[in-house]
């Protein structure tokens, strides 16, 4: 799967009946409450006595990229398009990003990530996750407040395609601490969508999911 493949699949279930004023107050607010999802099981898990759930934070990652994915789509670009501005500029990581249209670019993506990760001294593993939990927070709101306060097309604003990419990195570190694969994540995120909206969107099916 590639992340504009995986964009196609995600957009599905966006709410067909929002004005685009709406539909960016609806992810923004959606990409606020999935990070703060995070964050209250990493609390939980650190300081409550709580069992530390993997499924459930990577069902969260999928989620946040669900949103960011229907982001960009609401800025009629795709994600391939705004990694490849980020790529072509940011050369923080040192070496060659990989190519946002290859068919593994979700897979190389992730790989991308994980050398850098590796390259520097982790925490132990709950510090680290603490760390990269206010990290993906952070990083969320930077989107939240390019949305209210820039609402600039994505190809003429460098900070409002960057935002979202930085979210997607988040989201790639989050899965290698949990052991995961990125693409995996995502494809779950796909599945656990159509068994909740087959035929796309309906309020009525939102109001009565089941929590999966």
């Amino acid at each position: 799967m590639t992340f504009d493949e995986y964009q196609k699949l995600a957009i599905r279930t966006i709410n067909p009946k929002l004005t685009r004023e709406e539909r960016l107050d609806m992810l923004a607010l959606g990409l606020l409450g999935e990070s703060g999802e995070v964050a209250e099981a990493i609390k939980k898990w650190r300081y409550h006595g709580h069992s530390f759930d993997e499924d459930k934070l990577a069902k969260e990652i999928g989620d946040l990229c669900w949103y960011v994915a229907c982001l960009v789509a609401t800025y009629n670009s795709t994600l391939s398009a705004v990694l490849e501005a980020v790529f072509r500029i940011d050369k923080s990581f040192g070496h060659q990003w990989p190519d946002p249209f290859d068919s593994n670019v979700v897979v190389a993506f992730q790989r991308a990530v994980e050398e850098y990760c590796i390259r520097r001294p982790l925490r132990s593993l709950p510090t680290q996750l603490s760390y990269e939990t206010q990290h993906l927070c952070t990083d969320c709101n930077k989107v939240v407040r390019a949305v209210i306060f820039g609402d600039l097309e994505f190809p003429t604003c460098y900070q409002v395609v960057q935002y979202p990419v930085l979210v997607l990195t988040d989201c790639a570190r989050y899965a290698f601490l949990l052991n995961r694969s990125l693409e995996q994540i995502l494809v779950d995120n796909i599945c656990k969508l159509r068994e909740r909206y087959p035929d796309g969107f309906t309020a009525e099916r939102s109001i009565n999911r089941s929590e999966t």
